[in-house]
């Protein structure tokens, strides 16, 4: 089951795979969104007798916390206060949900695919990802989520999320972030590492390192109309892959040599 958490002219899509039906009697509510650490969460009004607790938990998945009844939805490596219980995963990129402002009036009922970008949806959805079209400053958009077969982030080993915003002028593509980008000589250098890497493995012609509008490296791409699409999306898998086990063997060599 797919549920929109709206707040303002934007929301994001979560897709609930335990305790569906406790969540879907209480639909729809409102409730308000706080931040703590690296996590929005939000009281609600579901109740859940008895489940299986965890203590670690991965960037990109949401979760039931007991003390207060509350959906955590984590988009980055910090870990619950105490024990939650599974619920389900973020299809949108974690930026999206890191973007919710602390105090948001939250929205929250079932969501349905916009019978408008059933084109985009159904290509996705041929290529094995999980889609929702949540809404980004009141216009329409394309989320989807997949699990890949190969490593690509040392924090959330195997996620791939995008968002695709349709315009006038083609389709821009944007998965989640890679890492923080601050400008330093070794970050540079790391990006040099991948980008040499992506060249030689992949030779990509429409997809690209890039920098989103809050400054992490992502992958994107741009295609004029919706027949290139499901190529332009191969390709930008590919080059998310390459850069995520590329950085995630630098990461390696790094915590494994020697301190002199």
């Amino acid at each position: 089951m797919l549920i929109e958490i709206g707040w303002g002219r934007s929301s994001i899509v979560v897709k609930i795979e335990k305790h569906v039906e406790e969540t879907k009697r209480v639909l729809p509510f409102e409730s308000r969104a706080i931040h703590w650490k690296e996590e929005v969460y939000f009281s609600t009004p579901i109740a859940i007798e008895e489940t299986k607790l965890v203590s670690h938990v991965a960037r990109g998945h949401v979760y039931y916390w007991p003390p207060e009844k509350s959906m955590c939805v984590f988009y980055g490596v910090s870990q619950p206060y105490t024990p939650v219980a599974y619920l389900g995963t973020l299809i949108d990129p974690v930026t999206r949900a890191r973007a919710i402002p602390d105090g948001a009036t939250l929205r929250v009922d079932t969501h349905s695919v916009d019978p408008s970008l059933s084109d985009i949806v159904a290509a996705l959805r041929d290529m094995g990802y999980e889609c929702a079209t949540p809404l980004d400053e009141g216009a329409r958009i394309v989320t989807c989520f997949k699990e890949l077969a190969t490593r690509v982030s040392y924090v959330a080993p195997g996620r791939l999320s995008m968002a695709l915003y349709p315009e006038s002028y083609g389709i821009y593509i944007e998965t989640e972030p890679l890492f923080r980008y601050t400008g330093t000589v070794f970050e540079k250098i790391v990006l040099e590492v991948l980008s040499n890497e992506i060249q030689e493995r992949v030779e990509p012609s429409v997809a690209r390192l890039d920098l989103d509008e809050e400054g992490n490296v992502v992958v994107s791409a741009c295609v004029s109309s919706r027949k290139e699409l499901s190529d332009a999306i191969d390709e930008v898998e590919k080059v998310f892959s390459v850069a995520g086990s590329t950085l995630a063997t630098i990461v390696k060599r790094i915590s494994s040599a020697p301190i002199t």
